[in-house]
C-alpha cells in the first residue's frame, strides 16, 4: 500500500422465557476494531462465551458437500462452487434432507437451552457493554460501506497535510514503511528548519485549492443526480438516496 493510502466488516407466545430471552439477547462481539477503552471493559467484566447457533440443514450439507464439488472441480469459481452446491441440493431427495433437518433440531435444543443460561447469567454491567461494543462495531462497518459509496462515485480525496507530506517523502527516500518512518521521525518535523516546513506547507496550500476546486464540483454533480443528502454529511451514516440507488443496481451482464 502506498504511503498517501495509510493515511487515508419458534414460539407462539410472548410470555415463552426462552422467547423473551432470544429478544433481549445482545451479540457477543468480537473485540477487533473496538475503541481500546470498550476493549479493557470486555476483559475486565470477563463476559462469558456466547453459545453458536447450530448451522441449518442446508449449510450442514454445505459444509460437508463443498469440498467435494471443489475436489472435482477445481477451476471453479467460489461463488460457482457454491452456485454448484445449491443445485445439488435441489436434486437431494427429500429423506436425506431430512437427515440434515433432524440433525440441526436436536442441537437447536441443546443451543436452547445454553443460551438461556447464558442469558441469564450476564449481569447489567456485561449487557451494557456488549450493547456498546455492537454499537460501536456497527458505525464502524456503516462507514467502511460509505467510504466505498464515495469512492464509487469518485469524491475527491482530501489533500495530505504539510506533515504528511514530510512523512511521504521520508518513505520514498529511505525506501521504508510508513509506520517504521512514523517511528523513527516523529520528532524530527518538530526540529525541522522553517524553510523546509514551508515547502510542504505551500504543497498543502496547493492541494487544498485543487481538492476544494473538485469537492465544489462533485457536490454539484451530487445535487443534480438527486444525492442533496450525501452533500456535507459527516461520514458515519449511509444516506438513504445511494442505499437506494445500489439496491437499485442492475446486474452488469457477462460478455459473451
Amino acid at each position: 500500500m502506498s504511503c498517501p493510502g495509510l493515511f487515508f466488516k419458534a414460539f407462539n407466545t410472548l410470555n415463552n422465557p426462552l422467547f423473551i430471552n432470544r429478544v433481549i439477547n445482545v451479540n457477543q462481539v468480537a473485540v477487533a476494531g473496538l475503541k481500546q477503552n470498550t476493549k479493557d471493559l470486555l476483559d475486565k467484566l470477563n463476559i462469558p462465551e456466547k453459545p453458536k447457533r447450530p448451522l441449518t440443514a442446508y449449510l450442514r450439507y454445505l459444509a460437508e458437500h463443498r469440498p467435494v464439488v471443489t475436489r472435482e472441480n477445481p477451476d471453479l469459481k467460489a461463488k460457482d462452487i457454491v452456485r454448484k452446491c445449491a443445485e445439488d441440493w435441489n436434486k437431494l431427495h427429500d429423506s436425506i434432507k431430512e437427515k440434515f433437518a433432524a440433525e440441526w433440531k436436536v442441537e437447536s435444543e441443546s443451543y436452547d437451552t445454553k443460551l438461556l443460561k447464558y442469558n441469564e447469567s450476564l449481569t447489567p454491567d456485561m449487557r451494557d457493554a456488549l450493547k456498546k461494543a455492537t454499537k460501536e462495531q456497527k458505525s464502524k462497518k456503516e462507514r467502511r460501506k460509505l467510504k466505498k459509496l464515495y469512492r464509487e462515485h469518485n469524491k475527491p480525496k482530501r489533500p495530505l497535510t504539510a506533515y504528511a507530506l514530510y512523512l511521504t517523502d521520508l518513505c520514498k527516500q529511505e525506501g521504508k514503511h510508513l509506520r517504521d518512518i512514523f517511528a523513527e521521525k516523529k520528532q524530527a518535523w518538530s526540529t525541522l528548519p522553517q524553510q523546509e516546513k514551508d515547502k510542504y506547507q505551500d504543497m498543502y496550500i496547493k492541494e487544498k485549492v485543487r481538492f476544494e476546486k473538485e469537492l465544489a464540483a462533485w457536490e454539484k454533480k451530487m445535487r443534480e443526480d438527486g444525492h442533496e443528502d450525501l452533500v456535507g454529511k459527516k461520514e458515519e451514516v449511509i444516506p438513504a438516496s445511494l442505499m437506494k440507488m445500489k439496491k437499485e443496481k442492475p446486474i452488469k451482464s457477462s460478455k459473451k
